[in-house]
């Protein structure tokens, strides 16, 4: 039987019989306090702390009343009476914490648990408790149509929240999840980017999660995906995660090697400059790998001519199908003998060195598809059906949080995207509207 520790308690002893038969109820004894002998988990045997003699209830059983003393040590409480004229009775119980004893008897309270492994590893514990202490809960003041006031014990810094996805996980408006974009820590109130379906009340209990690289409007499917796509080619492009790497010198040295073509000519005029407001035109408005190829392609058409006099046909042929910046080459310009047969004959650079390879160099150098020795071709289908899916936008990174870009694509009507990697283990990220795919997918490159 158990007993909670430290707690008063009454217990039923017995029953007391009759020495001589052995049957008859002994209803009329005194038992005293000294009568009642307890030992504590193993301890010497003494007399009870409470002062309260036993009471009859009937059929030789008797109240024998304990006080927190009495029952105070954790383990084994035995209890022995031996009065004149009756048998002797003992009785053992065991002492426990009182909220092991709520837990299994009343109901009242749980079991504490301190989890000191998890799958044997005390190190992954330590993680997990790291990233529970991380969460932030509580249950809401109020709300608003994009906003939510939480708990008065939350933070009075300002914007600390900012970034960090704040759900509804009880009360009003459960299962809505928005980002946080503001925080004021005096009024407790964050405003967050996408409004609620169900405006949180005083009921809403919330959970804000730790901060983390993903965009939760391009993951879930949700929000204005064109701005979310701006936001992460603008942090491609930040400073220290240039869209451009050191490889750019070669990218220069190339367009300075046309350029070469047109000497005499104006450079800002040239294909230069034309190549600077392709790529200037594409890297901050739509910047998708079609409309950056697009205008690799127009290089490729103007610098591929075959041969000298193709070249000189192409600049002297303004209305034909080669579409260059307004003012590049004009009538005037060629009149003036900018570039002359001569100048063509001297072939400074032949059709043999205007081969694929200068396109090549471009597109290895914007990194678009990667810089690496091997090709690798990725491949999104339906689950259901195995059909392709096209026109997704496909990255590859080298890390699963997602922070470093290694390449980018967009799957054609096989559903497939080409990269070029070198031999390692890289993560795939893909995303298109209407669907919903596992990020990241970990992909092994030899």
């Amino acid at each position: 039987m158990f007993l909670k520790q430290s707690t008063v308690v009454t217990l039923k002893i017995g029953p007391f019989v009759d020495s001589t038969d052995g049957a008859t109820a002994e209803t009329g004894l005194s038992i005293a306090q000294a009568d009642v002998r307890l030992s504590k988990n193993g301890g010497d045997i003494a007399q009870k702390t409470e002062s309260t003699s036993c009471t009859h209830d009937e059929l030789g059983i008797y109240g024998c009343p304990l006080d927190a003393t009495d029952t105070a040590t954790l383990g084994r409480l035995q209890l022995w009476v031996h009065e004149s004229g009756a048998l002797p009775v003992w009785h053992e119980y065991m002492v426990v914490p009182a909220n092991a004893y709520d837990s299994l008897v009343g109901g009242s309270d749980a079991l504490d648990v301190n989890v000191a492994e998890v799958s044997g590893d005390s190190a992954a514990a330590d993680k997990l408790e790291a990233f529970a202490d991380s969460l932030v809960t509580g249950t809401a003041q109020d709300g608003g149509s994009a906003s939510i006031t939480l708990a008065a014990g939350e933070s009075a810094v300002n914007d600390i929240y900012e970034g960090r996805v704040v759900c509804i996980i009880a009360g009003t408006g459960a299962g809505q999840a928005s980002v946080v974009d503001g925080y004021t820590g005096s009024s407790k109130v964050a405003s967050v980017a996408e409004g609620w379906a169900t405006t949180p009340d005083a009921t809403s209990v919330y959970l804000i999660l730790p901060a983390g690289p993903a965009d939760m409007q391009m993951l879930n499917g949700q929000g204005n995906r064109s701005e979310s796509l701006e936001a992460f080619i603008e942090a491609l492009g930040s400073d220290d995660r240039p869209l451009i790497s050191t490889d750019a010198q070669d990218l220069s040295a190339t367009l300075d090697v046309n350029a070469k073509l047109l000497e005499g000519a104006d450079p800002s005029d040239t294909i230069n400059a034309a190549v600077d407001v392709a790529l200037n035109t594409a890297i901050p408005g739509s910047p998708t790998a079609d409309s950056i190829n697009q205008r690799i392609k127009a290089i490729d058409d103007l610098t591929q001519a075959s041969g000298a006099g193709d070249l000189a046909a192409i600049l002297a042929d303004t209305g034909g199908g080669v579409a260059l910046a307004d003012g590049a080459i004009t009538a005037a310009k060629i009149a003036t003998n900018a570039i002359t047969a001569a100048k063509i004959a001297a072939d400074a650079i032949g059709a043999s060195e205007l081969a694929t390879d200068a396109v090549a160099a471009i597109a290895a150098a914007v990194h678009l598809a990667g810089a690496g020795a091997i090709t690798f071709t990725y491949t999104l289908t339906l689950a259901a059906d195995s059909s392709a899916i096209a026109d997704a936008d496909v990255w590859v990174t080298s890390d699963e949080a997602g922070n470093t870009l290694v390449a980018s694509g967009e799957t054609d009507e096989n559903g497939q995207v080409v990269f070029y990697l070198d031999a390692g283990d890289y993560y795939v990220w893909a995303q298109k509207a209407g669907y919903n795919f596992t990020n990241p997918d970990k992909e092994t490159v030899s």
